[in-house]
């Protein structure tokens, strides 16, 4: 698919309906479906498929968890005697269900409504460690300075170390964890060590999941 040119500079989160995580902006969803393309119950062309306003709008608290949505749902349309839905405001229905933490009712419209039968994941917990989760946050504010970030993937999970702290993440929670990075590595700009982590980790969370090769991917995070 076709990236855009030019970052925007978008800072709301957007939901993927397909496998309920949030992404920063336009840009962060648009390279999510491309690198997920044909896998996990994503569209094989998203980019021919979608605009990013199939994607809602959605606030978060602190921890990442749902609590609204931005965009609202417009009228059915009727057409003779059946009522047509547009599947943007499926997309948005499946949102505002996840933001009400009905996550039954938000699987049920996917699978019915959408066609994906996706077995539902947890949403964005408080991180599974907070003071390894702290020290990466100080890591990235630090910019250069103090000591690196240190990740290895293993069979057994995503062992990850900063200062100190370490802790052994499943790929849920090595998903959580870059979704809460990112969110605020995009609001303060960082560029570097905390953005190639993130991805590192989204990655490693293929590999666990099976989507990806172990070779294909370095086990040990590069800086």
């Amino acid at each position: 698919m076709d990236y855009p040119e030019e970052r925007e500079n978008e800072k709301h989160a957007r939901l993927c309906p397909y496998c309920n995580q949030t992404f920063v902006g336009e840009q962060g969803v648009m390279i999510h479906l491309g690198q997920t393309a044909g896998r996990k119950n994503h569209p094989e062309s998203a980019g021919e498929h979608h605009t990013i306003d199939d994607f809602p709008r959605v606030e978060v608290d602190e921890q990442g968890n749902i609590t609204s949505v931005i965009d609202g749902t417009e009228d059915i349309n009727v057409v003779g005697d059946r009522m047509m839905v547009p599947a943007r405001d499926v997309y948005t229905l499946v949102a505002e269900f996840v933001a009400e933490d009905d996550m039954v009712t938000a699987h049920r419209l996917r699978k019915h409504l959408l066609g994906i039968d996706n077995p539902t994941r947890p949403l964005r917990t408080v991180p599974t460690d907070q003071k390894l989760f702290s020290a990466l946050l100080g890591r990235g504010y630090d910019g250069e300075a103090g000591q690196q970030v240190s990740a290895t993937v293993r069979k057994d999970g995503i062992m990850i170390a900063c200062r100190g702290e370490s802790a052994l993440y499943s790929a849920d929670e090595a998903l959580d964890l870059a979704a809460a990075l990112e969110r605020t590595a995009s609001r303060e700009n960082w560029q570097g060590e905390i953005p190639n982590f993130i991805a590192f980790l989204r990655n490693g969370a293929d590999v666990l999941d099976g989507d990806r090769k172990g070779s294909e991917l370095p086990k040990d995070f590069d800086h």
